[in-house]
């Protein structure tokens, strides 16, 4: 499963929050808990869950506020994605990347953006 809120497309001005990705992975599966694939600009990806990429996954971000997401393994707030011009703050993961994460298939790539107040138990950018 991916992207409970969105799953591809383009969403402008939007607020996408309370979002979950559920699976048989200690209650959390997939990627993107608030966008998947997408294109998301003006927008608040704030208070979803999932395994990767608690606010989005695989998405281009630009000037939204991502905050208050969880993911189970990396990236509580976006993991996998390009982030222009954004704020990421006070997103957690179980494990790496708080704010932010990479994988071993792409990078996550930030442009002028301000992470800041992210946890995780490995590495909260």
């Amino acid at each position: 499963p991916a992207g409970a809120g969105v799953s591809g497309g383009l969403l402008r001005h939007c607020i996408i929050t309370n979002c979950a990705v559920t699976g048989a992975w200690l209650g959390y599966g997939g990627n993107g808990g608030g966008a998947y694939g997408s294109v998301l600009e003006d927008c608040r990806l704030v208070s979803n869950k999932s395994l990767h990429g608690g606010g989005c996954f695989d998405s281009v971000v630009r000037r939204c506020l991502i905050a208050d997401n969880y993911a189970k393994d990396d990236a509580g707030g976006a993991s996998n994605c390009q982030v222009f011009d954004s704020v990421v703050t006070r997103n957690r993961s179980s494990n790496i990347g708080g704010g932010l994460s990479g994988t071993a298939f792409r990078d996550c790539l930030a442009y002028n953006c301000t992470v800041v107040s992210n946890i995780s138990t490995a590495g909260a950018i």
